[in-house]
């Protein structure tokens, strides 16, 4: 009789995409159990598609890392999980304010995903860094005039 396949063997079939639907299952359940932070982090590499199963108990392994968070939020943006995302921002920015990075992040998402919430968005990021007015024009000005693929890739916000 055959054993359970390992984690690594696990892996290494999703990222060779020959990981079988029950594969898929089992290293999401062995990833669920995991505590071991830099397992978690070498595994980020392995699909893409499986990066918010990865990041996901990150997240509760290092509950005040707003980087994780801020992960998390563009992986959940990236496939279409605005409301979660919206979530994750609004941790990451609570947890690092003045993070450029995060606030940089955080207003391109509510520029693109929740305009009605991109003006409380900017309002905050202004307040606290005034110099970011002119990239916030030229993300407007790129907003009317391209595709949202095309301005997200040029600001360095797509990932994967």
């Amino acid at each position: 009789m055959d054993s359970a396949p390992t984690l690594t063997e696990l892996a290494n079939r999703l990222h060779q995409s020959s990981a079988s639907t029950e594969d898929k299952a089992e290293f999401i359940r062995l990833v669920a159990e995991l505590k071991d932070v830099d397992v978690l982090k070498n595994l980020l590499s392995v699909s893409y598609g499986y990066a918010g199963t990865v990041l996901q108990p990150i997240t509760e392994l290092l509950p005040d890392d707003p980087k994780a968070y801020l992960s998390l939020a563009l992986w959940n943006y990236n496939n279409g999980l605005d409301d979660e995302a919206l979530d994750l921002f609004e941790k990451a920015r609570d947890l690092a304010p003045r993070d450029r990075e995060i606030l940089r992040a955080d207003l391109c998402f509510h520029f693109h995903a929740a305009p009605r919430r991109c003006a409380i968005s900017a309002a905050f990021c202004w307040m606290r860094f005034p110099m970011i007015l002119g990239p916030v024009r030229y993300i407007a000005k790129l907003k009317r005039t391209e595709s949202s693929r095309n301005w997200k890739v040029r600001i360095g916000i797509t990932h994967g």
